[in-house]
């Protein structure tokens, strides 16, 4: 009897998906687009970092960024199925970072230990489900065409 009693914890924890993490450890010299990037979004500085919404947003989810205290994004985010990008945003890298998709009511968040160490952070989605998100971090700017 005490089996069916967890049965329906464990269905719970099964069908909780939590942001699946990946680590781009390799670091390259940074070149002058790099830098004409992070002057353009004026993230120049190590306590910022540049966040990436990359595949997977349609056009009918609303997505918030949360930053520290500070709501420093709230909007629909639709990806450009030819660039592979939805929005770029300067974070602050020593605070927490909180992503709520507004319509599923999912969040997750984004450490400041891990943030702090990488200056890009790549979030993609997939489009199908409402809490498959993939988070890169990494020091390397990836091209968008």
């Amino acid at each position: 009897m005490k089996k069916l009693y967890y049965l329906p914890l464990l269905l719970a924890f099964i069908m909780c998906s939590s942001p699946k993490f990946e680590y781009n450890k390799s670091s390259y010299p940074i070149d002058t687009s790099t830098i004409k990037f992070l002057n353009t979004l004026k993230a120049k500085d190590s306590i910022y970092s540049a966040l990436f919404f990359t595949d997977g947003f349609l056009s009918n989810e609303i997505i918030e960024v949360k930053n520290g205290n500070e709501i420093i994004f709230s909007d629909t985010l639709v990806t450009d199925r030819v660039l592979g990008l939805a929005e770029i945003i300067r974070v602050k890298n020593q605070q927490e970072i909180l992503i709520t998709d507004l319509k599923s009511k999912y969040s997750f968040k984004l450490p400041p230990k891990k943030n702090s160490k990488y200056k890009f952070i790549y979030i993609s989605k997939d489009a199908e489900s409402t809490k498959d998100y993939n988070i890169i971090y990494s020091n390397t700017l990836r091209g968008f065409y």
